[in-house]
């Protein structure tokens, strides 16, 4: 049985964005770094320094003994060289790696192509994924081509059940798997149960075990009910077919019982249940008396007992199928997201717009001629097809103009929507209040990621959750989320970047500017990366302003969930400090207001809104304290706790 997904199964982090590019900047620094001799090939000492630097940069959670180190080392990295990213033999950052590393430096994740949409970084991996083969499967079209005929098919959407099934279109020839997969009537479990029938491989396996049954060989019987994944899975399928065999003849007794219908059984995990017997029972069965038998009994009803084996073989066969299936589309889930192209929903996964214009447009083969060339990466790469008179007329039909402010305007309104949503759903102000800004304080990240999304690092969130809580007290302006320079996904929750996103929002108020910077660093951290980074951006900004009012009356919000008494005395000092590009090029001092998310609760509470507060914001500034500290405590904290009182 061959599967055709994306990616392995030892690497799979929430936050697989993250993880790609930051193992990318550590293998930069290995090769660079490696010495004359020192190689990767045949468990050189280059993989057992990869593996201390994965441990050492949070990418590898428990140390195992070397030898399985370096196979951690091997596998972790073994998507990226599938990319085309970097050769390890060859200790090589490919030209596909350097761009990437690049376009991280130059933060080209936070610009966009003109006609997909979608930001560069994304782009980037639209193209790899063109290129994408893995090393035990090559062909003359990739797997990632042949997804994408898959949603041409479906004009842009596939159910989650059809989803599902792709990774087995190569064990079917192509033309009856297409037709199969957009059956009105297609039915997951018989599809599944039709492709373990008639695939060979599985038929002379199935042959040879009813043989080695037949004569009572128990280690070849074993070794046929091994799956690729190898460990005790031979043995486990064996314990269930012994145990059939019981249920059968009616001498089964009570751990028999525990092993169909508990998934744990003394604090383990039983296999049996959770892997086969599952799918025979009701979700969430329990065992009654000996009806509660009834629907396995029902399956393995046959009278010959050969007929007992073959169907054994099968079912294991099926439910391995469905349980690979199931695995796959996480995988398939978490790398396609790279390309920032697929939705998904509860029910099914959908192409976005833009992209679907193309597939409508555009052949198969002209998409691959398109993306495997060596096109550019930029935000104009695509700016002809406005003039193609196809893709015009497919414009015109979602009723959108052929220029890049059309569709700007137009993946503005379904970012606005799709987040609306999400607010209404999932971020009330009240949630913000009671069960999420509280767990910064004391960085509950394991309840902070179940509550925002799995798919970020905790600092990204909170520059996330800092702006959705301005959004309330700018009175719910849904501009100030959408333009704050945030790295999103189409679900509009947070992505995180291993150069780190824009933890500085701007926005124009008309009369003056607002820079908020948010950071999730403390103590000497804190005094080591804010200290200068927040007043040269806030300096930059104020630069930037030709109207001298309104750069007088534009100012820098620092918000944090710790404020260290030198970064306060730091920023105050700002007030009365020259900053300057050149001599002519300069301001006389900058003002910044210090914050932590026990302030933003308190606002958030009172339902004060920006509008109403900043006057008040200006006289704190003005205050005539010069000590950082103890005007944030006497002067800033006294009056944002006064809001409630």
């Amino acid at each position: 049985m061959k599967y055709s997904y994306f990616g392995n199964t030892t690497l799979r982090p929430k936050t697989l964005l993250y993880n790609i590019e930051d193992q990318l900047f550590l293998f930069e620094e290995l090769f660079n770094s490696a010495e004359e001799g020192e190689e990767w090939a045949r468990n050189g000492i280059l993989q057992e320094k990869y593996y201390y630097m994965l441990i050492n940069n949070g990418l590898l959670k428990t140390k195992t003994s070397l030898k399985l180190g370096t196979k951690d080392a091997r596998a972790k990295s073994s998507p990226l060289e599938d990319m085309g990213l970097i050769n390890r033999n060859e200790k090589i950052i490919t030209t596909q790696g350097l761009q990437l590393l690049e376009m991280l430096r130059n933060k080209d994740h936070l610009k966009f192509n003109n006609f997909l949409q979608i930001d560069l970084v994304s782009f980037f991996f639209i193209k790899i994924f063109f290129e994408y083969s893995k090393k035990d499967y090559k062909s003359s079209y990739n797997d990632f081509i042949f997804y994408l005929s898959f949603f041409k098919m479906g004009k842009g959407t596939l159910t989650k059940e059809q989803f599902l099934l792709l990774p087995l279109f190569r064990n079917i020839k192509i033309f009856p798997f297409r037709f199969k997969l957009f059956d009105k009537g297609l039915d997951y479990d018989k599809f599944i149960i039709n492709t373990i029938k008639n695939d060979e491989e599985i038929i002379i396996k199935k042959r040879e075990f009813i043989y080695h049954y037949s004569n009572s060989n128990l280690d070849e019987m074993t070794r046929l009910l091994k799956s690729s994944n190898g460990g005790n899975s031979g043995k486990i399928a064996i314990e269930l077919l012994n145990i059939l065999k019981r249920l059968r003849t009616n001498s089964y007794d009570q751990l028999d019982i525990n092993k169909l219908f508990l998934n744990t059984i003394d604090g383990n995990d039983n296999h049996i249940k959770t892997l086969y017997i599952k799918y025979l029972l009701p979700s969430n069965a329990r065992y009654k008396n000996s009806d509660s038998l009834d629907p396995i009994l029902n399956y393995f009803n046959q009278k010959n007992e050969l007929d007992f084996i073959n169907n054994f073989f099968e079912f294991i066969e099926i439910c391995r199928c469905k349980n690979n299936l199931k695995d796959y589309a996480d995988l398939n889930r978490r790398y396609l997201s790279l390309t920032g192209i697929f939705e998904f929903n509860a029910d099914s996964i959908s192409i976005i717009k833009t992209m679907t214009i193309f597939l409508e447009a555009f052949s198969i083969l002209k998409l691959n001629k398109f993306f495997s060339e060596e096109i550019e990466i930029k935000e104009n790469t695509f700016d002809f097809l406005f003039d193609n008179l196809k893709v015009k007329t497919i414009l015109n039909s979602y009723g959108l103009n052929n220029t890049t402010s059309a569709l700007k305007f137009y993946k503005y309104n379904q970012d606005k929507m799709k987040l609306e949503k999400i607010i209404q759903e999932k971020f009330s102000k009240e949630n913000l209040i009671k069960n999420i800004l509280p767990l910064f304080k004391d960085r509950q990240d394991s309840k902070i990621k179940s509550l925002v999304t799995e798919n970020a690092k905790v600092h990204t969130i909170y520059e996330y959750v800092i702006a959705l809580s301005w959004y309330y007290i700018d009175n719910k302006n849904i501009d100030f989320i959408l333009k704050a320079g945030l790295s999103l996904d189409n679900d509009m929750l947070p992505k995180s970047h291993a150069v780190g996103g824009s933890s500085d929002f701007e926005y124009d108020y008309g009369n003056h500017k607002l820079m908020i910077e948010v950071t999730l660093t403390d103590g000497t951290n804190q005094r080591r990366a804010e200290m200068e980074s927040v007043s040269r951006h806030l300096g930059q900004m104020l630069l930037k302003i030709d109207d001298i009012n309104k750069r007088k009356n534009s100012f820098g919000i620092f918000i944090a969930s710790y404020l260290d008494r030198n970064v306060l005395n730091d920023f105050r000092s700002r007030r009365n400090t020259t900053w300057e590009n050149s001599p002519d090029d300069y301001i006389d001092g900058m003002n910044i207001l210090p914050m932590d998310t026990d302030d933003i609760i308190e606002i958030l509470i009172s339902n004060k809104t920006y509008t109403s507060l900043i006057d008040k914001f200006k006289i704190l500034i003005d205050d005539t304290e010069t000590r950082g500290s103890q005007w944030y405590l006497n002067s800033i904290r006294r009056y944002i706790s006064s809001l409630n009182s």
